[in-house]
C-alpha cells in the first residue's frame, strides 16, 4: 500500500511539472520575439494550421514578399509587423498565385540569421 501511494505522488508530481513547462508554449496568443520554436511550430502557429488559422491565433497579418514556386505550390509569408526573421513556407495545391487564406496552409517555419527567436530548450552563447 506504502509503495502505491508513493507510485502516485510521483505519477501526479510529473503530470503537473510537464503540465506547468508547456503552459508557456500553449498559452502564447501572440507572435513576438520571445515566441519560442518547437518542433511543430513557433508561438501560437502550429504546422497545418491554415494561413488564416495562423494569423488568428497570432493576431498578426502574414504578407508574401517573394515569389510564387510554381512547381510545388508553395510560397512563404512573413509577420507584417514583426517578429523579424521568420518566415512561413505555406503549401498550396494550386498552381496560380493568388493566397486562398482558408486554404493555404503552413508547412514549416524558418528563423533566418538575426533572429532574437530560439527554440524552448535553447543553448544560445550569442
Amino acid at each position: 500500500m506504502h509503495q502505491r501511494i508513493k507510485f502516485l505522488a510521483l505519477l501526479i508530481a510529473t503530470i503537473l511539472a510537464l503540465t506547468f513547462m508547456a503552459l508557456p508554449i500553449f498559452a502564447q496568443t501572440q507572435l513576438t520575439e520571445q515566441s519560442k520554436v518547437v518542433i511543430d511550430g513557433i508561438g501560437p502557429i502550429r504546422v497545418g494550421m491554415t494561413v488564416a488559422e495562423a494569423e488568428t491565433a497570432a493576431k498578426l497579418q502574414l504578407v508574401k514578399k517573394g515569389g510564387w514556386d510554381g512547381q510545388g505550390g508553395c510560397f512563404y509569408l512573413w509577420p507584417k509587423s514583426g517578429p523579424q526573421n521568420v518566415g512561413f513556407m505555406v503549401i498550396s495545391n494550386r498552381q496560380d498565385t493568388h493566397i486562398v487564406r482558408t486554404q493555404d496552409r503552413i508547412a514549416r517555419v524558418d528563423i533566418y540569421k538575426g533572429s532574437a527567436i530560439s527554440t524552448l530548450i535553447s543553448s544560445r552563447t550569442e
